[in-house]
């Protein structure tokens, strides 16, 4: 009977605790398309240069998760480029530049990036808008 009465007791105590669990959010894998952390690439800044009178975009971009393979380039909603990595440091937050190289003077465009691995691809990053000059 006391036997029993542990067994009841504890399933009463196992359940109760499972049931606070439904809120809590375990997912910190941002290729995950569940993932509702903080973003882990962004851009930080875009300036032109110019080459023989042709411009050249050069993105700034943060990166604060260290596995990724690639960077990919989105302008207008549309892939411009996919970079390999650069710096393979064991550092989680760093900067790497990135260039759009056919822009066109006066065209506004809308910057995203995204980071690529073997288990896919994160969420774009927040949207940078600029002008070419």
């Amino acid at each position: 009977m006391t036997r029993l009465l542990y067994i009841a007791l504890f399933s009463i105590v196992v359940l109760s605790g499972c049931n606070k669990l439904k809120d809590t959010k375990l997912n910190n894998n941002p290729y995950d398309k569940n993932y509702e952390g903080s973003k882990v690439v962004s851009i930080s800044n875009v300036s032109t240069s110019f080459d023989s009178g042709i411009p050249r975009n050069h993105l700034t971009v943060n990166i604060n998760y260290n596995l990724y393979e690639k960077v990919v380039l989105y302008r207008d909603g549309v892939v411009k480029g996919t970079f390999s990595r650069l710096d393979y440091s064991s550092v989680s937050t760093f900067t790497e530049s990135f260039s759009d190289m056919s822009p066109t003077n006066g065209e506004t465009y809308t910057y995203q990036v995204a980071l690529t691995y073997d288990s896919g691809t994160t969420s774009l990053s927040d949207s940078y808008v600029y002008t070419t000059p």
